[in-house]
């Protein structure tokens, strides 16, 4: 009952605490304690090597009823059956289980603020109400005076009846492969698949104050309506990689080395998750119901609605590669490749995009006719151009028609459709650069120059539309930019006295940014 304006109750409350001292950080908290066990083994032979751990870590928190859990275990083999094939294998597993108590009051804000003349517990050994938390203000003439329940607040009760549960396993297995087909051709091959799947079980218990908080409608003005509920989440992921390539690695007449590589990549992810919230939850037969309509019913309804659901991923992705490297005996070397990538979050018409890059590397110190003197050590000339492609602007399903619920019409719930981004494609950047190194004085002083030129065109990025659509933007490729700059750096090490090395760099760079095209202007 409430004590404004009753003196003589306040007093007599008052004297009642007089030799009440509650420590709430030690009812509260606790030591932690971790424990860990591991144990390892491995061995082999001339043509099989394996290895294999094993791990358990065990840790009390220091919230009470605070626990977690792990489980782990790793394994790997190498085989070599022939001088020209080599096979690993490997897999990587674990679980972890975690139990956590839950309040809508931080226990460490709590026992840090709360009054040690509130009792813990009654005479009678059940949860005593705190009298002060939620209501010191309203006693002191500040803000109104809150909804509580009968049996009102007390952390302990919150800290055993409710709780969160998570358990997580994971894992990734893997398989390597290196084949010698011809010497000097390679075969180098990857497959892997990773998963996880993690459950959390959220229970909030009928008699405590997070449940009286947390009631459909208008039950959370009542002080009879008592029910509690348990969320729950499930998600599942998984992912792979795929890739092979060829390799070719061979000098000819001594002066000129060839290097070859050609291979693909398939890479693909997926995941689901699914979530509840039932109200009215039993612990021991795990029945639910909800509870009766209370205020108005669209309202009602519309809190229903958002208690159960779905959504899910998926994606692909495809690379194709190659690239040439030529050596002509340590002065030139020429680069060129190229890649083609696909992706599923584009639509099918522009789902692969093509990158090619060449470069050119002339270390022109090292030529016969390059004078040998005291002064330039190495000189270096490089050119390089170059493709890539970005798709970090979009999502999953920018390019497809999208269906969601849950959307409301002046406040009646109904279906949203998206408007698929048409003509998306991969953003693409283009950059040219030109260098010069120099090395001098016996390597006591270098400079090194360089000048790029790159540009980015068809920007993805959110393109804002008329709000009549029912959304406000659209993803787009929209515009264009550059960027031009150069880059000077001056070092050396001026001073060597014993084991005393002074360094010195010096450096000066421009860069100048612009947006060339924006939308559709």
């Amino acid at each position: 009952a409430s004590m404004k304006g009753d003196k003589a109750a306040q007093d007599k409350y008052i004297e009642s605490l007089r030799n009440v001292d509650t420590n709430w950080y030690n009812l509260l908290f606790r030591n932690s304690f971790s424990q860990g066990h591991h144990l390892s083994l491995s061995g082999g032979s001339g043509k099989s090597t394996y290895y294999v751990a094993l791990g358990l870590n065990d840790e009390d928190g220091m919230l009470i009823h605070n626990d977690y859990r792990r489980y782990n275990v790793n394994a790997k083999m190498t085989l070599t059956p022939t001088d020209w094939a080599r096979i690993d294998v490997g897999m990587e597993a674990a679980r972890q289980e975690s139990k956590m108590p839950y309040s809508t009051v931080d226990p460490f804000y709590y026992a840090f603020f709360s009054n040690p003349y509130e009792r813990a517990y009654n005479a009678d050994g059940s949860y005593a109400a705190d009298n002060t938390w939620f209501t010191l203000g309203y006693y002191n003439g500040r803000g109104a005076e809150q909804v509580m329940p009968k049996n009102g607040f007390n952390i302990i009760r919150e800290l055993d009846s409710n709780y969160s549960k998570t358990a997580n396993t994971n894992g990734t297995f893997r398989a390597q492969t290196d084949f010698r087909i011809i010497e000097p051709l390679h075969f180098v091959g990857l497959v892997s698949y990773s998963y996880s799947n993690n459950s959390t079980d959220k229970v909030i218990d009928k008699y405590s104050y997070s449940a009286f908080r947390d009631r459909l409608g208008s039950d959370d003005r009542s002080q009879t309506n008592l029910y509690g509920n348990i969320s729950q989440n499930r998600t599942n992921r998984n992912s792979y990689v795929a890739r092979g390539h060829f390799s070719f690695n061979k000098t000819f007449a001594e002066t000129h080395t060839v290097n070859l590589l050609a291979g693909a990549e398939l890479r693909g992810s997926g995941s689901n998750t699914i979530f509840t919230k039932r109200y009215n939850y039993d612990p021991k037969t795990g029945t639910t119901s909800l509870p009766q309509i209370s205020g108005p019913q669209d309202e009602w309804l519309s809190e229903v609605e958002k208690l159960n659901g779905e959504y899910f991923s998926k994606t692909r992705y495809a690379s194709f590669y190659a690239s040439a490297d030529y050596y002509l005996g340590k002065s030139i070397v020429l680069n060129a490749s190229f890649r083609t990538d696909g992706s599923s979050r584009f639509p099918q018409e522009s789902r692969f995009g093509f990158f090619p890059a060449a470069s050119l590397a002339w270390i022109i110190s090292n030529e016969k006719f390059f004078p040998k003197n005291d002064v330039v050590d190495e000189l270096r000339f490089r050119v390089s151009a170059g493709q890539t492609g970005s798709m970090d602007g979009i999502s999953n399903w920018a390019a497809m028609d999208l269906v969601s619920a849950g959307s409301s019409y002046n406040g009646v719930s109904g279906l949203a459709f998206s408007t698929p981004a048409q003509g998306l494609k991969w953003e693409v950047s283009t950059k040219y650069n030109f260098g010069v190194n120099t090395e001098l004085f016996k390597g006591r002083m270098h400079v090194d120059f360089d000048y790029f030129h790159a540009t980015t065109d068809d920007l993805l990025y959110q393109k804002p539309v008329i709000v009549t659509s029912g959304y406000t933007t659209l993803t787009s490729n929209i515009g264009s930019i550059s960027n031009d700059g150069f880059e000077l750096t001056v070092g050396g090490t001026p001073l060597k006295i014993g084991d005393f090395h002074l360094y010195l760099d010096a450096n000066i760079s421009y860069n100048k940014n612009k947006l060339t095209k924006l939308l559709d202007g």
